[in-house]
């Protein structure tokens, strides 16, 4: 099956490490990014929808190597930029639309901006970097989240425990 592993990262914040398949359920095979708190990245931004931008790997008409691709789901829009270009720069992409999403650009979000809550971060659009890793890296970075999902799970359970005594 292919499979592609990479690096996001909002903001300088840390990375999120993430793994796509070609193939497979929508689990493997989509990065939903926005304010969900399942989503694989969060981006706490109020013009960002609940799922604002979704990335895939799929392979494109004629190519023979599947792409890494980014697809705008949102109400306020998504872009792609050049890493260190200006906001005059930003290519906003077309709604539902696969757009290839290679390294050394940046996703930009949101296209609209507003401050309606009056929180200096809302006014300021949120940018992604993209970074490819190795075999290697992804299979610590996936061994690392299912130790925390683990230990997360064993938490949850002895609350259910003393609840119930």
């Amino acid at each position: 099956m292919e499979a592609l592993a990479f690096a996001l990262q909002l903001d300088g914040e840390e990375e999120v490490h993430c793994e796509l398949q070609l193939e497979g359920d929508e689990e493997h095979t989509v990065v939903k990014i926005g304010r969900c708190p399942k989503g694989g990245l969060v981006v706490n931004h109020l013009g960002v929808s609940w799922v604002h931008a979704e990335l895939r790997l799929l392979r494109r008409d004629g190519e023979a190597e599947p792409q890494l691709c980014v697809r705008d789901v949102s109400a306020n829009g998504t872009g792609l930029q050049e890493e260190g270009g200006s906001e005059e720069e930003v290519q906003w992409l077309q709604r539902s639309e696969d757009v290839p999403f290679p390294e050394g650009k940046r996703i930009v979000m949101p296209q609209k901006v507003k401050n309606k809550a009056g929180r200096p971060e809302d006014a300021v659009r949120r940018s992604i970097g993209l970074r490819f890793t190795s075999e290697e890296e992804a299979a610590k970075a996936r061994q690392i989240r299912e130790e925390k999902a683990a230990k997360k799970r064993r938490r949850a359970g002895k609350k259910d425990l003393a609840g119930a005594a």
